[in-house]
């Protein structure tokens, strides 16, 4: 039930994305509208979770693997695509060159570190779903980077055993 609602809130923060997108007039303008955007979505997703209890493991995992990751996925290419933009070099074509080879070093840089979890995607695995995607699951060193997230009701990264 839960991911149907969230499904749902995702769709309309899509098309109000769209709108945001076609409506912005300036690299700056499009940041600020989409990262409230994805505020406003995340404040509302967090109220849907906070009051409900998943009804089966299946249901949480669906839930923190699938449909979660969307909404941060956005924030994530909006500051990147941001961040791109306004250090785009002014000059010629040589500069301009050079610093889109250096920024698809870094994102393969990102995917080399996190090869296991793309892959995990990539590859449709659902064996470690249960120690990835429950929020009572004690995940063992070396399986997620140590990063937490504050909202220990509102993420499936609670604890990790040493």
């Amino acid at each position: 039930m839960i991911n149907e609602l969230s499904e749902k809130l995702l769709r309309q923060f899509e098309v109000k994305l769209n709108k945001v997108i076609v409506e912005s007039t300036s690299p700056i303008n499009r940041l600020a509208s989409s990262l409230n955007l994805v505020q406003d979505t995340t404040k509302s997703l967090k109220e849907i979770v906070g009051g409900y209890s998943f009804e089966n493991h299946y249901e949480e995992i669906v839930f923190f693997k699938k449909i979660k990751p969307v909404l941060y996925s956005f924030k994530i290419f909006e500051i990147d695509l941001y961040q791109l933009t306004i250090k785009l070099p002014i000059g010629e074509k040589s500069d301009v060159m050079l610093y889109f080879k250096d920024e698809l070093h870094e994102i393969q840089r990102f995917f080399s570190l996190n090869i296991f979890h793309y892959k995990y995607y990539l590859l449709g695995l659902t064996n470690l779903d249960n120690l990835y995607f429950l929020r009572d699951a004690v995940i063992p060193a070396g399986l997620v980077h140590e990063m937490q997230e504050q909202d220990s009701a509102f993420s499936n990264i609670n604890s990790l055993s040493t």
